[in-house]
């Protein structure tokens, strides 16, 4: 009854019937995702440790993004909350998310991070993440390795 092997040809012609099939079934024009609502989540704050920062519980963590629209769909979204890095595509990433948030700074809290203990590399780390965030403050420096005390 069954061949236990099908063509080529035959398996081409029995595909187009079947995606004719669904294609004027309307299962092309499958409604759209989720992620394409025009209600905005509501979001929480909560105050970031012992800043007195009032960031949003998510926030975004920008290490391999390099599509400025991501972020701004995140901050549209409501996010208030960024994390780059120097190391983060070579510089390349704070270089976006100054210029994706330029203008919104004072809607946005940015964090950044350093990677050495050495005062003057320290210092020279921060001015060139100032430079490329494009702003003259971060919210939130940190210091990985760094061990306190308190």
């Amino acid at each position: 009854m069954f061949k236990s092997e099908m063509g080529r040809r035959n398996f081409i012609r029995k595909m187009s019937s079947a995606m004719l099939g669904v294609w004027t079934g309307g299962l092309w024009h499958a409604p759209p995702s989720v992620a394409k609502t025009d209600k905005s989540p509501t979001l929480e704050y909560r105050t970031l440790g012992r800043t007195g920062l009032k960031v949003t519980t998510v926030g975004m963590g920008v290490m391999n993004c390099s599509d400025s629209a991501v972020v701004l769909r995140a901050f549209d979204l409501g996010i208030n909350f960024f994390d780059t890095a120097p190391s983060y595509m070579g510089g390349r990433n704070e270089e976006m998310v100054g210029k994706t948030l330029k203008g919104k700074r004072d809607k946005v809290f940015i964090q950044t991070k350093l990677g050495t203990s050495d005062e003057k590399r320290m210092r020279d780390s921060v001015e060139r993440s100032l430079r490329r965030l494009q702003t003259d403050y971060v919210d939130i420096l940190l210091w990985p390795g760094f061990h306190s005390n308190d």
